[in-house]
């Protein structure tokens, strides 16, 4: 089970509740998949301290070192779960070991039995207001951050040509696809609220994806405070429901409870 930030974000704090402090990967995910492990992947986006990174060298990063965590594992299924831009680095990355045909990559891509998209802007997110952000705070030009952000933007060609391309991988993908998505505006740094990304681009609208609201900005949406938090438990539900299409996940003894 592995869990990718999003834009700016932490791969521990991203997902970790700032009321109760509890992170939903460590203290609550491992007593309901024994034998999985639970891996979180950050990454630098930073917005106020960019490298220079774009889509396509996150997701080679990504890739490397998903192999590493598999050397020795590579039959074990895996589940996917995405914030925001995790989600189309996860995107990049199916598409990338469908598109290869090597064995190893179509190997992984087959291990693929669940993604769990969280306001993951398929179609676009509201790029204007980090923008405005980025051009306050960061004192130099930085031409790879403004190019990753256009990419992220409303229609973007970026994305449309993500969408076209990845039909005849989202048809030959035998997983299971969940789709939570906002219902609460999210503060920004700027202006005013707004919905990031809106409903409609926090779906991908194919037969394999089931759609889901949170009441939640979007920023909380990963945050789960409590067990029994009823996102959680739906979360636990339907990722049992995708593990159960592998049967050799319970071939397989526990080597940890959680990688995070």
């Amino acid at each position: 089970i592995i869990a990718i930030t999003g834009l700016a974000g932490h791969a521990f704090g991203s997902w970790q509740n700032r009321e109760t402090q509890a992170m939903w990967l460590h203290d609550f995910l491992p007593g309901h998949f024994e034998n999985a492990r639970i891996m979180t992947y950050g990454y630098n986006s930073s917005l106020l301290e960019p490298n220079g990174a774009n889509l396509t060298d996150h997701r080679r990063g990504f890739i490397q070192e998903l192999y590493n965590a598999r050397v020795d594992c590579q039959r074990r299924p895996i589940v996917f779960i995405a914030h925001s831009l995790g989600g189309i680095l996860i995107a990049q990355t199916l598409l990338y070991w469908h598109s290869t045909r090597t064995p190893a990559d179509n190997a992984n891509y087959a291990c693929v039995r669940g993604i769990f998209f969280f306001g993951t802007p398929h179609q676009g997110l509201h790029v204007d207001d980090l923008k405005e952000m980025v051009a306050m705070q960061v004192k130099k030009d930085n031409y790879a951050l403004e190019h990753l952000l256009d990419q992220l933007n409303n229609y973007s060609e970026f994305l449309e040509n993500q969408q076209e391309t990845c039909v005849q991988m989202w048809e030959a993908f035998t997983g299971k696809i969940y789709s939570f998505y906002e219902t609460r505006m999210t503060k920004t740094v700027v202006s005013s609220e707004v919905y990031l990304p809106k409903m409609f681009s926090a779906r991908l609208g194919i037969r394999q994806e089931t759609t889901f609201p949170i009441i939640a900005d979007h920023t909380d949406m990963v945050k789960f405070a409590q067990e029994a938090e009823g996102t959680f438990q739906t979360v636990v539900t339907r990722m049992k429901e995708c593990i159960g299409l592998s049967p050799e996940y319970n071939m397989f003894t526990p080597q940890r409870n959680s990688g995070i």
